[in-house]
This record gives C-alpha cells, sequence and structure tokens, in this order.
C-alpha cells in the first residue's frame, strides 16, 4: 500500500512540473507602452507593412507605429482627416485603412498614409472588413449596417437591424454575429447575417444584455461579452451557445481580439488585459497593462510578431492614452519596458520606418513569479520523491 502511495505522489509531482513549465513557457506578458494623446480609441494591424494605426477622437489624427520599433514613425494629422477619427479596419486588399469617424469614413493608402477617398457616413460606430467580397462594414447608431465597396468606395447596400451595438464578421461562413436589444420589445439576440444575401437568416437568444463581440477563426467560434462579467461562446456551425465563461471584469463594452497564432482571446476592459484559452474556454492569465483604471478601448492582434496591441484612453478623466505592447509568447523579441513618445508632426510622404518583410527571431520562454513557485515546488516534490524512494531502497537492501 505505501509503495502504491510513493508512486501516486511521484506521478502527480512530475504531472505538477509539467503542467506548471508548459504554463510558463505560453504566459503573455507587457513589453512596454507606448505614450500617445489624451484620446487614443480605435486600433488595426497592417500585415502589409508591420504597421499599427491608431485613431485618436480627441487630436483628430492617426498615429502610424511601426511594430519593429514600438515607436510612432508617422501621424496623420486632423487637418488631413474629415472629423474626428475613432474606429478602423484594415483592407488587406486594397492596402487601405478605413477610418470611421463622427460624420464620414475616411480611406487612408497605408503606402502614402494620405486620404485617398471619403464616403459620406453619419455615426459610424464599429467597423470590419470582408476579404472574400472586397467589402467594408460599418454599423451606425440608426440601427443599420452600411456596406461599403472598396472598389468603389460607396455605400453599394444597407442592413437593417432592431438596436445593433456591436458586430463581428465570420469570415469562414461569410456571415455578420451582431449584438441586438429591440428597444421596442425588450429581446436581447445575436443576429446572424449574410453577406451574399445582406439580411438576417437567424437570431441565436441569449439570457445577458450582449455586448461586443470577436470571431475565432481556428474554432468557428463567436466570442460575445455580456453584463454581468460573462462571455458566451457561439458555434458558427450549430448556432448555439456551447459555452458560457464566468468572472470577467463587469464591461460588456470591452474590445477583443483573437490571437490566431496562440488560439487566445484577448479582453481590454480596464487597467489589465484578459487572456482567454479558446481549447478549454477559460481564463487563463491577466496582463496589467500599465493603463488607467477607467476606460480601455482598442485591442489589435499583431500576427507577424506575435504582439497584442491594447489602448488606454485616460484623456476623457485627464490621464495621458497609451498603447500597451502585450507579447503573447509566441514569436517576436522581447524588449526592456520604455516609453516612447508620439511624433507631432505630419508627412505625406511614405513611412521608412516600415518593417516589411522583417522576420521574427525565436523568443526566449518568459516564467512569471507564480509559475516559478510551481516549479520549484514540483521539483522539491520530485527531489523527496526521490530520497524517500532510494531510502526504502536502503533499507530493503539493509533487511538482506
Amino acid at each position: 500500500m505505501k509503495a502504491k502511495v510513493w508512486k501516486l505522489f511521484c506521478l502527480l509531482s512530475i504531472m505538477i512540473f509539467t503542467f506548471s513549465a508548459a504554463a510558463s513557457v505560453h504566459a503573455a506578458s507587457l513589453v512596454t507602452t507606448i505614450a500617445l494623446g489624451s484620446g487614443p480609441y480605435g486600433v488595426a494591424y497592417d500585415s502589409g507593412m508591420h504597421e499599427v494605426f491608431v485613431a485618436d477622437c480627441h487630436s483628430g489624427d492617426v498615429k502610424v507605429i511601426s511594430d519593429s520599433t514600438n515607436t510612432v514613425v508617422q501621424t496623420v494629422t486632423a487637418t488631413a482627416l474629415s472629423s474626428s477619427p475613432f474606429y478602423l479596419a484594415y483592407d488587406s486588399g486594397k492596402g487601405e485603412i478605413f477610418v470611421v469617424e463622427s460624420n464620414d469614413v475616411d480611406v487612408l493608402s497605408d503606402s502614402s498614409n494620405t486620404v485617398v477617398a471619403t464616403i459620406p457616413l453619419a455615426d459610424g460606430q464599429a467597423v470590419a472588413y470582408d476579404s472574400s467580397k472586397g467589402e467594408v462594414f460599418v454599423q451606425t447608431s440608426f440601427d443599420s449596417i452600411q456596406v461599403i465597396s472598396d472598389s468603389s468606395n460607396t455605400v453599394v447596400a444597407n442592413i437593417t437591424t432592431p438596436g445593433v451595438g456591436y458586430f463581428a464578421y465570420d469570415s469562414a461562413k461569410g456571415e455578420i454575429f451582431a449584438a441586438e436589444t429591440n428597444v421596442n420589445t425588450g429581446a436581447i439576440d445575436i443576429a446572424v447575417i449574410s453577406v451574399e444575401t445582406n439580411s438576417v437568416v437567424t437570431t441565436i437568444p441569449v439570457s445577458t444584455l450582449p455586448g461586443s463581440l470577436v470571431y475565432d477563426s481556428g474554432k468557428g467560434y463567436i466570442y460575445v461579452l455580456a453584463a454581468g462579467g460573462t462571455l458566451d461562446v457561439i458555434s458558427d456551425s450549430s448556432n448555439k451557445v456551447v459555452a458560457t465563461i464566468p468572472n470577467l471584469n463587469d464591461q460588456q463594452d470591452s474590445p477583443m481580439a483573437y490571437d490566431s497564432g496562440k488560439g487566445e482571446i484577448y479582453v481590454n476592459p480596464g487597467n489589465v488585459v484578459q487572456v482567454i484559452s479558446d481549447s478549454t474556454n477559460t481564463l487563463v492569465g491577466t496582463v496589467n497593462d500599465s493603463g488607467t483604471q477607467y476606460v480601455d478601448l482598442g485591442v489589435a492582434y499583431d500576427s507577424g510578431t506575435g504582439t497584442i496591441y491594447a489602448v488606454n484612453n485616460g484623456g476623457e478623466y485627464g490621464y495621458s492614452g497609451s498603447l500597451a505592447v502585450i507579447s503573447d509568447a509566441s514569436t517576436g523579441t522581447s524588449t526592456p519596458t520604455v516609453t516612447a513618445s508620439p511624433t507631432s508632426a505630419a508627412s505625406s510622404s511614405p513611412s521608412t520606418s516600415s518593417s516589411t518583410g522583417a522576420t521574427s527571431t525565436p523568443k526566449v520562454p518568459e516564467f512569471s513569479v507564480p509559475s516559478l513557485t510551481l516549479i520549484a515546488a514540483a521539483f522539491a516534490a520530485v527531489t523527496l520523491c526521490a530520497v524517500a524512494l532510494a531510502r526504502k531502497k536502503q533499507r530493503a537492501n539493509d533487511h538482506k
């Protein structure tokens, strides 16, 4: 009986060591923060130019950040834009950034960082890009989603839905998942919209007021952040809620981003960034992003470096805004924490600091304090196990 207990103890010790070591290698961590203006809001990653675009609704400009140096390399000033910028989407087919503003949508060329088109559109509140059709979807406060063709830069369709607040585009199914709150009936649900017909094909009832959404292409899931600090997981094959993740920050408006390299969801609720595993649908980490406790807004994933960019908008409360640079510990090179200052002058020439063609170097595994504690405990347990077994063997030999 004692031998079985010792074997079980040894097995558990080895398992603890294995799991703790694996978890520590994949731990997300804050790399740096980039100082921005007073009102950074939306953020988008440009995979073609290896740059990050951040809209500042207070200063009225868009800052361009190199993902190789984590510094502002250019600023598209307020005078170059039509009105205050809020939301951004990257159009990989055209190499353009769609900037959703209070009264218009400006289209920026990422090769020159200049406005090449302006589309009249009142009160845009969310934006997504459809690579299959070359279209951009912009949700407005008038209970509709406007469909813009990136070839003509004109509105080509209007999708009417009741009380849309946020939506996510499912590229595999060619569908939009939109959070609805019907002010007339009080019903709350997720509308599934076909981009082929620009019409609602079904609705998914939810029990809690839905907020922001994000699409997980690896699992075919839609994650819906809801009131009360829960995250509903919807399968796009069954259009049903398949899991609910509790105990998140109660910020249903918090933007989210999907990390395809790690299969993780990053939630940006306020002074921390929460990490969700899509394989277990559990909260697996929290990163202090050095922001204020008030408002965190846009978040974007940089597939080139395995980096999450999370906006801190403290300007509305008298604090400076910033952009947290978080490594997902899969690719890229970690750098010491520094604070970069934004550039103030605009330039009409292409950015010379673009890191197109840059290659990533292997990343040294990062170990958090809790992980190191677990590893130390596992080593101690294994050592004790080995010593105990050696003593047991020695006693057996002494009795021979």
